[in-house]
């Protein structure tokens, strides 16, 4: 209560939501970054899995399951399940890419954050004068 610095930003579509975390207590300084990635994991596995699996796979299932299969329902269906099944596998590459690419930026952040905190920690201790810190001088 006091000692807590948080702040939030998020993209206009708030697809991306992220969380900074500065707190001390008991002597140490606590920092946390959160990023939520929930609508964009929702968007790139709706978009693609059904999306792409629904919208090209359906009518090519459709299409050559009744034209060339001499209407084969087995083919029919199974063609846009297995479309959406290459979807969804392409949309978790693609996940894994952006969380890996977003951990690393989080990462360069964090550093960057600490880096702050231990200049203006290290400022305002060398700025403090003795009777601020509560030792006798010469301690």
């Amino acid at each position: 209560m006091g000692r807590t610095l948080t702040s939030r930003a998020e993209t206009v579509s708030k697809t991306v939501a992220v969380q900074i975390v500065v707190s001390a207590r008991d002597g140490h300084t606590h920092i946390r970054i959160e990023e939520n990635l929930g609508q964009a994991a929702i968007g790139l596995f709706a978009g693609l899995t059904a999306g792409v699996g629904l919208g090209a796979g359906l009518p090519f299932g459709l299409f050559f399951g009744s034209a060339l299969y001499l209407g084969s329902a087995l083919f029919a269906v199974a063609a846009p399940l297995g479309v959406m099944g290459l979807s969804y596998m392409a949309a978790r590459e693609i996940y894994r890419a952006v969380v890996r690419r977003r951990s690393r930026a989080m990462d360069e952040l964090l550093d960057h954050i600490v880096q702050e905190a231990q200049t203006c920690i290290s400022a305002s201790t060398v700025e403090a004068p003795a009777s601020a810190t509560g030792l006798p001088p010469g301690d």
